[in-house]
């Protein structure tokens, strides 16, 4: 679908640049009256003085300033070359792309089709005819033809030119209004299909959010689910290993190690060891670990086996929640997890939904896995 609707859309702009470039072209193909010629081939001069840096600005010449009144003013040798070379042309009108060619011998052609284009769009009057076909195919009187004939033919001549000039003139204006119709509905559709493309585009953006937000939560309860699984296995073989130690150092007989028909002995009951922690600082390391709870220090209570993994807890007393929750971005944040952990305002309260996990680095406890925590009021 959105391979159709570029499809469309390049077509769509490809028509509307035809479609200027067709009525420009008509524009330059355009026979200009004698005084807009006249008008065109002196705006071509002046733009040609001011290149040549011997030009007046124009306020220094009439509204609608003539070759001739430029000459008035203008008697260096740079300007009667121009001047008799552009005098010469004055008497033959012709189109706008003869005079932009003409332009380009002595200056910007583009500047005298800007300025002639507003003298005209100030100053409308009739076109002259496209084409003299008309007016070629009118009987000339021959030399012998006598006066009155010769007359009466001429008498008919201005009619026949008006109405060859009203056709002229309705033919173009039906060509102009007829273009500007076609590049105003080219445009209304191209207009339509940009609104709708980005329509499609925010429709389906949304679509994306919403399916990478599933996934992200899903991968979110997936993480918690393997490194809660991972806690556990981790503390259960500490258990093991320590309690295998503790067999190996007393000479006891374990169960797979007794023969058949042997009594087991108990097997020795291993304490874990406890110890207090602190917040931890900016890479993650307790910051002071201690036998006792110290108020307004300890924070967590840590279990271990064998002095280099452990699990940790926040402490459940209210006095140590709340000194933590005065500051939970410090306290709390670097060792635990949970919905909204940063905002504490009104609660009271810290349960530890899952341990965390903490190794010991160079005599420092440093976390591994954060606890998950929520507040209660």
């Amino acid at each position: 679908m959105k391979r159709i609707l570029s499809v469309i859309t390049t077509l769509m702009l490809g028509i509307t640049m035809a479609t200027a470039m067709f009525a420009q072209t008509n524009a330059s193909d355009k026979p200009l009256t004698p005084n807009q010629w006249k008008r065109g081939i002196a705006i071509l001069a002046q733009n040609a003085a001011l290149d040549g840096r011997y030009g007046h600005p124009e306020s220094e010449f009439p509204t609608d300033y003539s070759l001739d009144d430029l000459n008035k003013v203008y008697k260096n040798s740079k300007w009667k070359a121009v001047y008799a070379a552009l005098k010469d042309k004055e008497a033959s009108p012709s189109t706008m792309q003869a005079l932009k060619d003409i332009a380009k011998e002595y200056t910007q052609p583009n500047g005298v089709e800007r300025k002639l284009n507003d003298y005209i769009a100030s100053h409308p009057e009739k076109q002259v005819p496209e084409s003299p076909a008309a007016t070629v195919n009118q009987p000339q009187p021959e030399a012998n033809q006598p006066q009155a004939e010769q007359a009466d033919t001429d008498a008919a001549q201005p009619d026949s030119i008006m109405v060859i000039n009203a056709s002229a003139d309705s033919n173009k204006a039906t060509t102009g209004s007829g273009v500007g119709m076609v590049i105003d509905i080219i445009l209304f559709i191209i207009a339509a299909l940009a609104l709708y493309l980005a329509w499609l585009a925010k429709r389906e953006n949304a679509e994306l959010k919403k399916e990478l937000d599933y996934k992200t939560n899903k991968m979110a309860s997936q993480f918690e689910k393997f490194s809660k699984n991972i806690t556990t296995d981790l503390n259960r073989v500490t258990y093991k290993v320590n309690k295998r130690r503790t067999n190996d150092s007393e000479g006891t007989i374990s169960f797979n190690d007794a023969p058949d028909g042997a009594p087991v002995a108990d097997e020795p009951v291993v304490e874990p060891q406890k110890l207090f922690l602190s917040k931890p600082d900016a890479n993650d390391y307790f910051i002071h670990a201690t036998d006792e709870i110290e108020v307004g220090n300890s924070i967590y209570e840590l279990c271990t086996f064998d002095g280099i993994t452990g699990t940790y807890r926040v402490i459940d007393s209210p006095d140590v929640h709340h000194f933590a929750l005065m500051m939970p971005t410090e306290n709390l944040v670097r060792a635990c997890t949970g919905n909204g952990i940063q905002l504490s305002n009104g609660k009271t309260r810290i349960i530890t939904d899952r341990d965390g996990t903490a190794r010991c680095e160079n005599g420092r406890w440093h976390v591994a896995v954060k606890a998950i925590i929520h507040y209660e009021a």
